[in-house]
């Protein structure tokens, strides 16, 4: 008699297991373990016995001896409840989420999406916190009630591009949630945030993976403020380990095969699969992130803006009297004309006011016109440019 005990990861016995026994290689018997315990009867040989014992995909053996009577296998397998939640990124319906999810959902997971609507580009880019804050809201309260239908044991989050800044604040507020398993792709969180600081909220390493042609988290960065580009130059650190994946764009890790390539086996023992080495954004890119279009982008406003505020002048002038009448935009032409000869950087804006008029004798009239207007730049004038 041979008793075969299993366990899996977390040390509980394994039921339902198959455990098979082999003589001098050829199958003899199988039987499944119940409460994680299964007991063979064997007559007494002297020829090599091999046990194996397997659960879902995983399997050991071992060879032992004719005098054995108890062997335990632990299997890197839990039967934990393990739930995973889908968090998708801007200006998409997630229909990524779907087939991902179905994958999960075969290799034995749980699994929820935890979306907050169509998210655009607009609103992305927009540096106002409040707007943001509202689409965490939303994936908190379907985290919560994605927790409270299943119950699970462990429960981990697969996110991208803007999805991973959602986590990434849902991770250093909500103290109350703990992930067993983070995964970022196409990540838009700054390089500074406080990981290191968080690792009781989640179990390290979080996986961070990075395509070598995924430009948008580093023009995102260029372009606004609140987010960052570890998902096309990396975090850089711990707690995070980071998979390079050649040619990949931004939405390349969305698919069936590379969730059970790379993310199956990460959920389920932390392992991180072998992937590509880094490689450099394309020259353009590289250009942007240094330059910083939103630094230039202030730099228009203080011009355009700003600055007339401080450089602009006031205008104001009057023509002589004159016999008859007269074109108002003529003679205020003509003094402005006067005016821009004496400051040559500047280009005046203006419009005549109503002309002043006086009588000389009965029936002569004569008129005055009056002027008003501001003193530009002349590059900062709508009339030096049209």
């Amino acid at each position: 008699m041979i008793v075969v005990d299993v366990f899996d990861e977390d040390d509980k016995p394994l039921a339902g297991a198959v455990v098979k026994v082999f003589v001098d290689g050829n199958f003899l018997t199988e039987i499944k373990t119940v409460g994680g315990r299964a007991a063979i009867q064997i007559s007494p040989t002297t020829a090599r016995i091999t046990i194996q014992a397997s659960f879902r995909e995983l399997s050991a053996h071992a060879d032992i001896g004719p005098d054995v009577e108890l062997w335990t296998f632990k299997l890197k397998v839990s039967q934990a409840k393990h739930l995973v939640i889908l968090v998708h990124g801007i200006n998409t319906r997630a229909n990524w989420m779907t087939q991902v999810g179905q994958t999960l959902t075969r290799a034995g997971f749980e699994c929820e999406p935890a979306g907050y609507g169509y998210f655009g580009v607009i609103r992305f880019l927009l540096p106002i916190d409040w707007l943001r804050r509202l689409a965490i809201q939303v994936v908190v309260s379907k985290i919560d009630a994605a927790i409270d239908m299943h119950k699970p044991d462990r429960v981990s989050i697969i996110s991208h591009s803007f999805g991973s800044y959602v986590v990434s604040r849902i991770i250093e507020k909500e103290f109350r949630l703990k992930w067993h398993r983070v995964i970022f792709c196409g990540s838009v969180i700054p390089n500074t945030f406080p990981f290191p600081q968080l690792t009781s909220r989640f179990t390290s390493p979080i996986l961070n993976e990075i395509g070598t042609r995924d430009f948008w988290p580093a023009l995102a960065t260029s372009v606004t403020w609140g987010y960052g580009s570890i998902g096309s130059h990396g975090y850089q650190g711990a707690p995070l380990a980071e998979r390079w994946y050649r040619g990949f764009h931004h939405s390349d890790f969305l698919t069936k095969e590379h969730c059970e390539k790379a993310w199956v086996p990460f959920l389920k023992r932390g392992e991180v699969v072998d992937a590509d080495a880094p490689d450099e954004l394309p020259l353009i890119m590289r250009i942007l992130t240094i330059i910083k279009i939103k630094m230039i982008l202030v730099a228009i406003l203080m011009i355009f803006i700003i600055l007339p505020l401080i450089v602009d002048r006031k205008w104001t002038d009057q023509s002589e009297w004159m016999e008859g009448g007269s074109n108002p935009d003529i003679q205020c032409a003509k003094l402005a004309e006067k005016w821009e000869a004496e400051n040559t950087w500047y280009k005046l804006d203006y419009m005549p006011t109503p002309e002043e008029q006086d009588w000389v004798g009965l029936r002569h009239a004569v008129y005055r016109y009056h002027c008003s207007g501001t003193g530009r730049l002349k590059w900062l004038s709508w009339r030096y440019w049209f």
